[in-house]
């Protein structure tokens, strides 16, 4: 298991945690080690547990009707590598068309080296760059009035954006009900690199050329770490969007 690195080296945030966004985007093909996540049903489930193609559903123990799925391995070089989309049509074809979206948990993406850092002296001998993110919720409201520091809800800012570039109509979009978490990057190796050979400026220089073309990421810079009494512990500037959120 790779431990997360430093709370207070930049980190990669994702602001979509739905899958069926994800892929409204133009992530289906975005390849997966690793992913679990949760399925919201209409009705009351039997519990037990179900294999599928790619992975294992299961009924959470305190909810009759949430399933949890689960695929691959948490390890890097598993050597199991599947396009996000196939991931969501399993889930789809084992749940049923009554399942509206899959909330993205947690997952490990396998990811060419971009072109634009493949020359850097760091990453000769890199080809590919393997990171493990995370879905945590932002509370913006408790830091305000427990620190007073302004932060702001980043849920309205991607709301804006799909709205904006035509991927969800209105704001009544059920799809949205789904977006309460952020996915914040734990840890990040290349095929030959770990994360202390990386160090924050490697991590840095390869977060920016991977977000650079996906408008619904953004890299944080950390400006404040807060106490483990926060469910919330870090407060980061996204650099592209400028603004203060706390993930």
């Amino acid at each position: 298991m790779i431990r997360p690195y430093p709370d207070r080296w930049h980190r990669r945030l994702d602001l979509l945690p739905s899958m069926s966004l994800q892929i409204a985007v133009g992530e289906e093909r975005l390849s997966l080690f690793y992913f679990k996540g949760y399925v919201s049903t209409q009705s009351v489930i039997a519990r037990g547990t179900v294999p599928t193609e790619f992975g294992i559903l299961k009924t959470v123990p305190t909810r009759r009707d949430v399933l949890e799925y689960e695929m691959g391995s948490p390890g890097p070089r598993s050597g199991i590598e599947v396009p996000q989309r196939e991931i969501f049509d399993d889930i789809l074809d084992n749940t049923g068309a009554s399942v509206p979206d899959v909330v993205i948990k947690c997952r490990g993406v396998i990811e060419p080296i971009p072109r634009e850092v493949e020359d850097l002296k760091l990453l000769q001998g890199s080809g590919y760059v393997f990171y493990m993110q995370r879905g945590y919720g932002s509370f913006p409201h408790l830091i305000r009035k427990r620190i007073g520091i302004p932060v702001e809800n980043p849920y309205y800012h991607i709301r804006y954006d799909l709205i904006e570039k035509g991927i969800i109509l209105t704001r009544s979009d059920p799809r949205l009900k789904r977006i309460r978490s952020v996915l914040k990057t734990e840890w990040l190796v290349t095929d030959n690199l770990g994360w202390l050979d990386l160090g924050d400026p490697g991590i840095l220089s390869l977060e920016l050329a991977l977000t650079r073309r996906k408008w619904w990421t953004d890299v944080g810079k950390p400006i404040r770490i807060l106490p483990p009494t926060f469910r919330s512990n870090t407060i980061y500037r996204l650099l592209r969007r400028d603004i203060v959120i706390a993930v």
